[in-house]
């Protein structure tokens, strides 16, 4: 989760009931119960919601790292099956 990300509703997710916040492919895999590798593998197919945009990592492995609204990815997991079958 990004700070500041001004989260719209309550609840955690998958299928419904989302809490609107921001998440890095970390808590997207973290929250689909699958690797970073994979999202950015699943980031490459028809149909994935496009990054909001990318935050600079400051950490020993700089890169680029983007973000969604957590809504948009629980939405689109939920319509082609990816949703874990509990709550993050």
């Amino acid at each position: 989760m990004l700070p500041g990300d001004g989260a719209t509703q309550t609840g955690s997710g998958m299928c419904g009931g989302v809490a609107d916040r921001l998440v890095t492919d970390a808590e997207v895999a973290r929250r689909l119960g699958i690797s970073r590798e994979h999202v950015r593998e699943l980031m490459s197919r028809a149909g994935f919601p496009a990054p909001l945009g990318h935050i600079d990592s400051r950490s020993p492995d700089p890169r680029e790292v983007p973000f969604w609204r957590w809504s948009d990815v629980d939405a689109w997991a939920c319509a082609s099956g990816h949703a874990r079958a509990t709550r993050p």
